[in-house]
């Protein structure tokens, strides 16, 4: 009686975590785990096959991919009897095989079957996993149309996996290198990822916040991104998740030379490492602490690290030469940092020394052979002989190599000497390229300041004899109301748009200016009446296309243009004066248009 009350509960168990879900394991992951983990080793040696599997999977999204390939190797795919169970197994053994086509094949069978069976949150499931393996390929072809496709099917049935797929898109935005998209679809997915509490995903969306900020150059973003996602993965997580989080922040800190930060990081990841994380996360860890304790002058400390490091790669002989690269890369950035420059150079000699000693072991070992030989077929006098003469050599040829030795070396030194003042050259003369460009450049919007603005005008005027050219006067409409509903910071993002937009629809030899404020001069190479109105039209409808994210939704801007041309007058001054007009005249006239100045009009 018991034993059936028993197995009633493990099968009443079973089925409310295999049915499709209404409270969902990523809402509290590790509670989660600690459950399945509790009714599979009570049901040993025979557990339920549909619960490893779903154990094998959560420890897969959590990180823990060595026990998930453990527990997938104990199943049996003849023992699962339901759609659910072979759809759990698919989804398994698609993150097991390393092979992309074999992966993409499996995954295509588990979204068909979901389809066929019903199982539409699971559909949905199968779906993101497929999109995820298909932006993990360098041909993205098809992907973006999937995903937009599956989003819509998700949203019209309001599925709980919509911030997986909007996270999807701002991947996909990222690898297709366009950073504002991915800004946007990871913030509606960190939004989604709330409201459902899926805490694995919030993690992995502060994780892919980090990146992107710190490749915008945003680095203070960045380090918010990651401290949410450390304390992210202090909520309801696994300790492997958070060992992860540790890791990414070290990494971080490193790149920045925030050592003491990356020190304290990289000791907590060390002390929560997960024993089956591998010999390369752990040479990682060796590496990252070694660097941070060299340059806080922890002589010992980074030199244990060090060796630890070369002890597991002496414990695989056999693996890649690009263990030993890294190695050897790592130990010299520690030395230089903590300024030992002997002790580098006495490594080097001792390995060089190491190695000569086994060459003349096996030399030594061919002489003796020849020497016996020797000795038996010529006697004793000749063997001598010869032994002196194989002497006078070895003295030679070690004479030679010394030499050789000494001239490598000299040679080295001078050109490190060479090699370093190449460089500082280098730095110079780009270091001066970069001044006489900051000179002439406006610091908010990147193009030509006031400055350069009053020299390309004589110069222009100067050979207009042989190249006409036409003055743009530009000004952004209401630019100040703007400024006051939305600040100064909302009207210098307004600003560094609408100088895009400009540079986008100028061709190579036209000049733009920023000359004050809101105000904008362009000059075009061309005095043909029809191509340069083309070119403000086309300039004016292009910014005033563009839409801002605003506290109360989208909105855009307008410009006015005002035209004139260098053949029209005697003066550079009457030039300008008469675009001003121009300006005025399309300000007068109600904006967001383009007016050419007319002689008739004065």
């Amino acid at each position: 009686m018991l034993r059936f009350l028993w197995g009633l509960s493990c099968w009443l168990f079973a089925c409310s975590v295999l049915a499709e879900p209404t409270q969902f394991w990523w809402q509290n992951p590790q509670q989660k785990v600690q459950e399945l983990e509790s009714v599979v080793q009570q049901s040993e040696p025979r557990p339920n096959p549909r619960q490893v599997l779903l154990l094998a999977k959560i420890y897969d999204d959590i990180g823990r991919h060595v026990a998930a390939k453990k527990l997938f190797s104990s199943v049996e795919q003849s023992t699962l009897t339901t759609d659910l169970g072979h759809f759990r197994f698919l989804i398994v053994q698609s993150r097991m095989v390393t092979e992309f086509e074999v992966s993409l094949g499996i995954l295509r069978q588990a979204v068909a079957l979901a389809q066929r069976s019903g199982l539409q949150y699971h559909y949905f499931l199968a779906l993101s996993d497929l999109i995820s393996l298909k932006m993990s390929s360098p041909d993205l072809l098809g992907t973006l149309e999937l995903l937009q496709t599956t989003y819509e099917e998700a949203q019209a049935l309001n599925s709980p996996l919509l911030a997986v797929l909007e996270n999807s898109f701002g991947n996909y935005y990222l690898k297709t290198q366009q950073p504002e998209l991915a800004q946007q679809s990871y913030l509606r997915a960190l939004e989604l990822a709330k409201e459902v509490n899926h805490q694995i995903l919030l993690h992995k969306i502060y994780h892919n916040l980090s990146i992107l900020y710190a490749r915008q150059g945003d680095m203070e973003s960045a380090q918010e991104a990651l401290i949410n996602m450390l304390l992210q993965s202090q909520i309801n997580a696994s300790p492997t998740q958070q060992f992860y989080s540790y890791m990414a922040k070290a990494r971080f800190h490193l790149s920045e030379k925030t050592y003491h930060q990356a020190l304290l990081d990289i000791n907590q990841a060390i002390m929560m490492q997960p024993k089956d994380s591998g010999d390369n996360i752990a040479l990682e860890m060796h590496y990252i602490a070694a660097q941070a304790y060299a340059h806080q002058a922890e002589v010992n400390v980074a030199l244990k690290h060090i060796e630890q490091a070369y002890d597991i790669i002496e414990a695989n002989p056999d693996d890649e030469k690009g263990r030993w690269q890294k190695y050897y890369q790592t130990k010299s950035q520690v030395f230089a940092a903590l300024g030992l420059y002997k002790s580098a150079y006495d490594s080097l000699d001792k390995f060089i020394k190491l190695y000569l000693s086994d060459e003349h072991s096996q030399l030594d070992k061919v002489r003796t052979e020849l020497e016996v030989r020797y000795r038996v077929e010529r006697g004793e006098f000749e063997a001598e002989l010869l032994r002196k003469n194989n002497r006078l050599q070895e003295l030679e040829l070690e004479s030679a190599l010394r030499q050789k030795q000494r001239f490598y070396f000299a040679m080295f030194i001078l050109s490190i000497f060479l090699l370093g003042g190449a460089f500082y050259l280098i730095k110079v003369i780009r270091g001066r390229a970069h001044l006489r460009q900051q000179i002439s450049l406006d610091p908010l919007t990147q193009l030509y300041n006031r400055r350069h603005y009053d020299l390309a005008l004589v110069s222009l005027w100067q050979h207009r004899q042989q190249q006409g050219f036409a003055v743009l006067a530009l000004d952004i409409d209401h630019f100040k109301s703007i400024n006051d509903n939305y600040g100064h910071g909302f009207g210098d993002q307004v600003l560094i748009q609408v100088a895009k937009q400009i540079q986008a629809c100028l061709r190579q030899q036209d000049i733009a200016c920023r000359i004050g404020g809101e105000e904008f001069m362009i000059f075009i190479t061309n005095d043909n009446a029809d191509i340069v109105t083309n070119c403000a039209e086309r300039l004016r409808s292009t910014i005033g296309r563009y839409e801002y994210i605003v506290s109360g939704g989208a909105m855009s801007v307008t410009v006015s243009i005002g035209v004139s041309f260098a053949y029209q007058h005697n003066r550079p001054d009457d030039l300008i004066n008469s675009a001003d007009k121009a300006l005025y005249q399309a300000k007068n006239g109600g904006r967001n248009q383009t007016v050419l100045y007319e002689e008739d009009s004065e």
